[in-house]
């Protein structure tokens, strides 16, 4: 019965989650091009921030072992974020 609720239910959360990302910055066609790339049990964070204590959002995502598609950061600071994932 859960896997059977699971699709529905991931899907409206996808969506609502898409939904509020479209008038926030993130361009709408790279969201449903990203989304259309995700593989059965897996996700996407698209994280829109403009200010963060670095330390604390790697500490928070490291352990997702996620990975770097777009960014605006500089190349510098993308490093240091590319690195952190990997371990």
């Amino acid at each position: 019965m859960a896997s059977q609720l699971g699709g529905p239910i991931g899907g409206a959360a996808v969506g609502a989650v898409i939904g509020s990302l479209r008038d926030r910055g993130i361009d709408d066609s790279f969201i449903r091009e990203l989304s259309a790339q995700l593989q059965p049990d897996s996700s996407g964070i698209f994280l829109l921030v403009q200010s963060a204590d670095t330390e604390q959002v790697l500490a928070e995502l490291r352990p997702y072992k996620g990975r770097v598609i777009h960014t605006t950061i500089s190349p510098e600071v993308e490093a240091v974020l590319r690195k952190a994932l990997e371990h």
